[in-house]
């Protein structure tokens, strides 16, 4: 069977150039149906009522003329490849027509018969092939922006509903539904679903497993362009696209988008969908692995929480009876009084280290509910911890110095975990700090409140800076081991600090002193 005709609509005023161009169309044997039209106006009107493989454009019409008449033309067809038809001193407004869109241009008057049809084919091909990467790269685009946006929805909810933000955005639905299998698999329950009333038309429905099963049988079955859906699932009116999410072989939910007219087999919005299969069933076992581990750690909190509760205990009795057996020897000299002291000072070095798990284990917990914050008062938050905090009795060249400004502003925090992070830096101050000064300050700021501890300690060596934060690191070496750190004071208050939505910044030298700065948003973000 002979191929079609190409079928060209030839755009040109002069009679004469118009008869030349049939001539050449002639000498070279083409097969093809032209039909001729004098104004930019009739193109239009041609390109609208019928269809046509290529556009051969001259750019100085009685209507139009210039890099306007391409970009009319364009708009007009944008699917139609177009050959621009220049006079010799035009050649430079020809390139610019290319650049504009068209696929190529012809110098009237220089072209045979042979050429003209190799710039035809040569402008239908390169059109094809420039739209088909246009589509790629809609369709990648569409594919990036979804897996975006649904690999940072971390839980399963969040990844439902922000898959049904994704279906109208890039499959150009009019509405979708997400119905997943129930935990005793015996239906299929609607999840979530936009636009709201949607939503309203579906809840409390409910889909038998065997009415969806040929969604998930035979090769190509995870997307479906069907009418053939159970009554509760399929749209109101129109089209249903279903998308089917298979885990191990077997149906786990279908996602229902419907259309109000067909989309094409081949067009962006199915190329989209296939792609969004299984970027959804990608995200749907992300968001799967991060409940298992937020479930896995919360098991672990619960169990750190609470054996360090019961040691704890256990610790405060080994430590108090270890004191009353000091107490109770005659000579403080002697071998029993200093095993009975060296005994307490191990269990409250273990003390120390089982309440900073513990605080850890606070500072982990997240409320379901999120509580909001309240108002903290800040001067009176300070006032209590320094009537707790006292320079050790060993340290009599040292001193603690507190700085608070009257009339700071509210401030909308946790009390609880800006306690920890204070008292914690404090406590660290006074531990590696021999004589010289503590200072706790406070500055207001735009916007926030920046709590100050300096001291004129130990210092840190640069080379420690970077790993400050991070769990188990001791930046003292052994020094803190002999004062009883577990490693976890600075990760604790890094943690805490995150949690309130501010910042932390240190300074320090070795032996000049160290400076830790906390930034905490007056209100959190």
């Amino acid at each position: 069977m002979a191929a079609p005709r190409p079928s060209v609509l030839l755009v040109e005023d002069n009679p004469d150039d118009a008869d030349t161009l049939r001539e050449l169309f002639v000498d070279a044997r083409a097969h093809v149906r032209l039909e001729c039209v004098d104004t930019l106006a009739a193109a239009l009107a041609r390109l609208a009522a019928a269809p046509f493989d290529l556009v051969l454009l001259d750019l100085s019409l009685p209507d139009s003329h210039g890099l306007q008449t391409v970009e009319r033309a364009l708009a007009a067809a944008p699917h139609l490849p177009i050959l621009v038809l220049t006079g010799l001193e035009d050649e430079a407004l020809g390139t610019a027509a290319v650049h504009a869109g068209a696929q190529d241009y012809l110098v009237k008057g220089q072209a045979d018969g042979a050429m003209l049809m190799r710039c035809m084919r040569y402008a239908t091909e390169r059109h094809r092939l420039l739209a088909a990467r246009t589509a790629d790269a809609a369709v990648w685009a569409a594919l990036a922006r979804s897996g975006e946006a649904l690999l940072a929805a971390a839980s399963g909810p969040a990844v439902l509903e922000t898959l049904c933000a994704v279906a109208l955005d890039t499959l150009g639905c009019a509405t979708t539904s997400i119905w997943m299998l129930d935990a005793g698999g015996t239906a299929f329950t609607p999840v979530a679903a936009q636009p709201r009333q949607e939503w309203e038309r579906i809840a409390g429905g409910t889909a038998a497993p065997d009415a969806l099963a040929p969604l998930a049988a035979g090769a190509g079955a995870s997307l479906r362009l069907t009418a053939a859906l159970p009554p509760g699932l399929a749209p109101a009116a129109g089209e249903a696209l279903a998308l089917a999410f298979t885990r191990g072989g077997a149906l786990i939910g279908v996602q229902v988008c419907g259309y109000v007219q067909r989309p094409a087999e081949d067009g962006i919005e199915m190329r989209v969908a296939r792609g969004l299969v299984h970027v959804a069933a990608l995200a749907l076992a992300n968001a799967r692995l991060v409940d298992a581990l937020e479930q896995s750690n919360a098991v672990k909190t619960y169990f750190a929480a609470t054996m360090s509760h019961e040691l704890r205990n256990t610790l405060f009795v080994i430590g108090g009876l270890s004191e009353m057996l000091s107490e109770g020897q005659e000579a403080a000299s002697s071998d029993a009084a200093r095993l009975a002291r060296s005994i307490g000072a191990r269990a409250n070095e273990s003390l120390a280290m089982i309440q900073a798990a513990l605080e850890l284990t606070r500072s982990e917990v997240r409320p379901a509910g999120g509580d909001a914050p309240a108002v903290v008062p800040v001067a009176a938050l300070l006032a209590r911890l320094a009537d707790e905090t006292r320079v050790p009795a060993d340290k009599p060249e040292l001193r603690l110095e507190w700085d608070v400004p009257a009339d700071l502003p509210v401030l909308h925090a946790d009390a609880i975990k800006l306690t920890m992070v204070l008292k914690n830096l404090v406590g660290n101050a006074l531990k590696f700090t021999e004589r010289g000064c503590v200072r706790v300050a406070v500055e207001p700021l735009e916007g926030a409140l920046r709590f100050v501890v300096a001291d004129t300690g130990i210092g840190i060596d640069a080379a420690e800076l970077p790993r400050l934060f991070e769990p188990f690191r001791q930046a003292h070496g052994a020094r803190s081991r002999r004062a009883g750190g577990a490693g976890l004071g600075c990760y604790i208050v890094g943690r805490l600090v995150a949690l309130l939505g501010g910042q932390i910044a240190v300074d320090s030298r070795p032996g000049a002193g160290t400076r830790f700065a906390v930034t905490v948003p007056l209100r959190p973000a």
